[in-house]
């Protein structure tokens, strides 16, 4: 009996044993090395972004030597992207394959040379529309990250001039803006060719419709500070643009809080169907639909009410 005992002990020691072993295998680490240099071959002392997913998401900064080189580590996780900037040059991206066996990876980033665009955003008779968010983006281009400032999401000025510091050289790209007030509007598809293109015109989009209304109870009491959300359903062709311009799809799902009158209000919106939710803390959330339709005129102004209790 005692021998028995003794070698079921033996075997719980060595199944522990083994164990232990394939755990390290399993989350070793993977060396991630390569180069940063330009189209033309000539190496860049860039910078890194790696972004790992997941349930949390984790972002990690390296950087490239005088000779463009790099190397670091990292865990055997699914989702990691690596992102490589340097100065003068647009950033590129590249999804990491860090599971299985891999022990080494080598990435090698070519990095075009970037300028700056400048232009106005005017309305349909030309005037200059002052405040509109100016973005730029790249038909064709799958891209998971982007850099602030090279997608732009910058303000124009009173007069509706703009600047974007940082566009591809060489590559195909349109400039889009908007304002809070009128619907997204781009240019067709431009190519900077040096280190600069001034001149850029881009038209505004129409003046869209306006969602409109207050949040109060059956006494008619206003519900101040309060989230509401309005989700937009919109026609296909809103739809099919949301799938490429951030800024049209910024229009399909938007959140604001109701004034000390319990007053909210959505402006710029293209023609669909309009679900507006409001959620007060301790009350069952109240929604309720309007559909703004195409043969609307610009600007028309929709009310919706909503009583919670």
């Amino acid at each position: 009996m005692n021998t028995i005992r003794m070698k079921h002990f033996v075997l719980l020691c060595l199944g522990f044993a083994l164990a232990l072993v394939s755990v390290p295998a399993a989350n070793a680490q993977v060396t991630v090395k390569g180069t940063i240099v330009s189209v033309g071959g000539t190496a860049l002392r860039g910078d890194l972004t790696l972004i790992r997913g997941g349930s949390a998401v984790a972002i990690r900064s390296y950087h490239a030597d005088g000779q463009g080189a790099f190397s670091f580590e990292t865990d055997r996780t699914a989702d990691q992207l690596l992102v490589a900037k340097a100065d003068g040059h647009a950033s590129s991206e590249v999804a990491l394959n860090t599971t299985g066996t891999v022990a080494e990876l080598n990435l090698n980033f070519r990095l075009r040379p970037a300028g700056t665009v400048t232009g106005r955003v005017v309305d349909e008779t030309g005037n200059g529309v002052g405040g509109a968010t100016i973005q730029v983006r790249y038909p064709g281009e799958l891209r998971r990250h982007h850099f602030h400032d090279e997608v732009g999401d910058i303000q124009a000025d009173d007069f509706g001039y703009f600047t974007l510091p940082v566009v591809a050289r060489g590559k195909g790209f349109v400039v889009e803006a908007a304002t809070a007030e009128r619907l997204p509007g781009a240019t067709a598809s431009l190519t900077l060719d040096g280190d600069e293109r001034s001149g850029v015109q881009v038209t505004a989009g129409r003046i869209g419709f306006v969602v409109r209304g207050a949040v109060k109870d059956s006494a008619a009491n206003p519900h101040r500070g309060v989230a509401v959300r309005l989700r937009l359903l919109p026609g296909s062709e809103t739809a099919a643009a949301a799938q490429l311009s951030r800024l049209h799809a910024r229009l399909l799902n938007q959140r604001t809080i109701t004034g000390r009158d319990g007053a909210y209000a959505f402006k710029g919106l293209p023609a669909g169907r309009a679900v507006v939710i409001v959620h007060v803390p301790g009350k069952t959330p109240v929604k309720q639909e309007q559909v703004l339709s195409e043969q609307g005129s610009p600007g028309d102004a929709y009310t919706l009410d909503l009583i919670v209790d």
